[in-house]
């Protein structure tokens, strides 16, 4: 498990050495033994999320601290659940823009973590991705327990939180009803590793909403150090400056392409390198529709 450098109160995040979250004496939010095939997974993972950040901020930690276990919990509560890594990973990267949003428009930490579960639910159902058909939002907004120092607008983003590995054996489908008594959720020893554990994503720096999500350049534009994106078409004659050129070299550059092309053209088409528009190879300029023999100067 990754090392929390944060005041995370009396919180112990679930999962690794600390045993599973979900046993037969203690199963997941939603379930109705009496009816299992009715239980979704997707609001327990949330809600086994929100009761982590709430017992961080009641037991003394800090907002930072809180989110972290609150991601933690949900990795670890989808591992154990036997959700995909694909689908957690839509979920959770839902869960990060909507939180992100919402606290950079001003929204308090309940706000905030309740339009993040409902990102993570259009993520997932919308993206269509793998068991798509899961709800990633409690039936009602979960109670959230207001931290003394959540940040201001856009000082206090999140980072997604990576997926648990869970061995298979580990896991279990709870719309099958409750696990058996001899699966490894009742048989865990206390101080025995239940899975590898969650590892906590790290809090993102201050003013950046999203993390490492920096936009990626594509091979359709090319970036200059003015913050220009020129086009960059294939083999065509459009080149990109060397950094640290400005939008005059830029311009420069690419006209001289063009002019090379035009003048291997002319050469090509026994015009002796003379172009229209009076430019020729070596740069002297001529009148249009002159040949390089007897080139008016001008000075006579």
């Amino acid at each position: 498990m990754a090392e929390v450098d944060t005041n995370m109160g009396n919180h112990t995040p679930a999962g690794g050495e600390n045993g599973p979250i979900f046993t037969g004496e203690n199963p997941p939010g939603g379930f109705e033994p009496n009816a299992p095939e009715s239980f979704d997974p997707g609001p327990a993972i949330m809600q086994a999320g929100a009761d982590a950040y709430n017992e961080v901020i009641e037991g003394g930690g800090d907002h930072a601290s809180g989110m972290q276990a609150l991601g933690g919990a949900c990795s670890e509560a989808a591992g154990e659940l036997g959700i995909p890594p694909q689908e957690f990973n839509q979920a959770m990267e839902g869960f990060t823009d909507g939180f992100n949003t919402a606290q950079m428009e001003g929204g308090d930490a309940p706000t905030c973590i309740n339009a993040g579960f409902d990102a993570a639910d259009q993520a997932v159902t919308d993206g269509g991705g793998e068991g798509g058909e899961h709800d990633y939002h409690p039936p009602t907004d979960v109670v959230i327990s207001p931290p003394a120092d959540f940040p201001d607008p856009g000082e206090g983003p999140i980072n997604p939180q990576p997926p648990v590995d869970m061995p298979e054996g580990m896991t279990h489908n709870w719309e099958e009803g409750a696990p058996a008594e001899d699966h490894p959720m009742n048989t865990h020893e206390e101080g025995e590793p239940y899975g590898p554990g969650p590892e906590l994503a790290p809090p993102a720096e201050a003013g950046d909403m999203f993390g490492d999500a920096a936009p990626i350049a594509t091979d359709a534009t090319a970036e200059v150090d003015m913050g220009v994106a020129i086009p960059v078409l294939g083999d065509s004659d459009f080149v990109a400056p060397p950094a640290g050129e400005g939008l005059d070299e830029a311009a420069g550059i690419m006209d001289a392409a063009a002019t090379a092309a035009a003048v291997a053209d002319a050469t090509a088409a026994g015009d002796n390198g003379v172009v229209n528009d009076g430019v020729m190879v070596d740069g002297v300029a001529t009148a249009s529709g002159n040949t390089d023999e007897g080139a008016d100067d001008g000075l006579g």
